[in-house]
């Protein structure tokens, strides 16, 4: 593959890469929002409960045990919700890094064959002005 060829295919790879770690990173930070809410409600399912349960008269009570079961139904539920939450999280910020890597090692590569194409371009140029120079000289020193 041509240098210039495989400079392009490098880029494009790279700007595939870099929109994957993007990609990755806004799904990380949905995964936290609901995160942030579905412990919100958790905190606030419990601040309720806890209100009524300090609220309860005896004429309530009957009604109490029924309440504060579904109360832990829902927070049982939310729990497991949090939970694997925090495991989505885990596993997409476990992808980040490696996409983070990839994309890394593939930006160093398109560095290297940047320079490498560079130094040709300067041998060759060099390789020129000394071709040019030698015959130059040849010219002077040829008498007419």
């Amino acid at each position: 593959m041509s240098s210039d060829r495989r400079q392009r295919a490098l880029a494009i790879l790279q700007r595939l890469k870099d929109r994957k770690v993007e990609e990755l990173g806004q799904r990380i930070a949905e995964t936290r929002a609901q995160e942030t809410q579905a412990q919100a409600s958790l905190e606030d399912l419990t601040a309720r409960s806890q209100e009524a349960v300090a609220a309860a008269t005896p004429e309530t009570y009957p009604f109490l045990s029924d309440y504060l079961t579904a109360v832990a139904r829902q927070k049982a539920l939310l729990q497991v919700r949090l939970d694997q939450l925090a495991e989505d999280s885990k596993q997409l910020a476990r992808e980040l890094r490696a996409s983070f890597v990839d994309a890394k090692t593939n930006d160093t590569l398109l560095e290297k064959s940047a320079e490498d194409i560079q130094r040709r371009n300067d041998l060759a140029e060099e390789a020129q002005m000394s071709e040019a120079a030698i015959s130059a000289y040849i010219r002077r020193r040829r008498p007419f």
